[in-house]
């Protein structure tokens, strides 16, 4: 599980403040521009109790208090959100944990199903175990000759730039990146942007150097 209680509890408190006023009732509207820090002085009464831990405690009771803690918190917050009468749509971006999913679904913790709550998630990790009443997009990544050309276009080359008149040194060295970036399109457009940053002399334009000074 990659969340600490800490974290846990503060994404929970961002939350309750973008659906809650400050005088502990549901918003109206709910705006970018909401300051949260002057506003909602009464988050200080949600999501209040501490992990209490003592030197000598061994890592495995640390980590249950930690866990027992989090799960009281989601049923607090689930008791929330089981009064409002909202849509809500929560996004978990790049989940590595499925744990951290199950904390964020409100619907399981023995109150009302707020049945207007969704959840988009996005995850590198592919896992054949699907939710309940989930879908499921796969994207997938690059082959090869569209993340060579990705990075090409990346780099300045025309749109209908004719990849078959590549050298074989440039063509291999294309090939490398996008194998290095795992065809993922998002690591492919920031390398080649980074790229452009880079001297094109022969001396220094070579894979180890991009790589190294990209890295850097």
């Amino acid at each position: 599980n990659n969340l600490s209680y800490e974290m846990y509890r503060e994404c929970l408190r961002i939350i309750f403040k973008q659906l809650m006023d400050k005088n502990g009732s549901p918003k109206k509207h709910i705006t970018e521009s909401d300051d949260y820090d002057k506003k909602y002085d009464g988050i200080r009464e949600r999501f209040i109790e501490e992990v209490v831990c003592s030197s000598g405690d061994p890592p495995m009771q640390v980590a249950a208090k930690q866990v027992q803690a989090m799960l009281n918190a989601r049923s607090e917050m689930a008791q929330i959100l089981s009064g409002l009468s909202m849509n809500i749509l929560i996004i978990l971006d790049d989940v590595w944990c499925n744990e951290d999913i199950d904390l964020f679904n409100f619907c399981c913790s023995g109150f009302n199903d707020p049945g207007s709550l969704s959840m988009l998630i996005t995850t590198r990790k592919f896992d054949e175990t699907q939710l309940p009443k989930a879908y499921t997009l796969s994207l997938g990544v690059l082959n090869e000759l569209e993340g060579m050309k990705l990075l090409g276009w990346e780099l300045g080359l025309a749109e209908n730039f004719d990849f078959d008149e590549l050298d074989i040194s440039d063509r291999m060295f294309f090939l490398e990146i996008s194998r290095k970036c795992g065809y993922l399109p998002l690591a492919i457009r920031m390398m080649g942007r980074s790229m452009k940053s880079i001297s094109n002399s022969t001396s220094e334009y070579t894979l180890d150097n991009v790589l190294k000074q990209v890295v850097m």
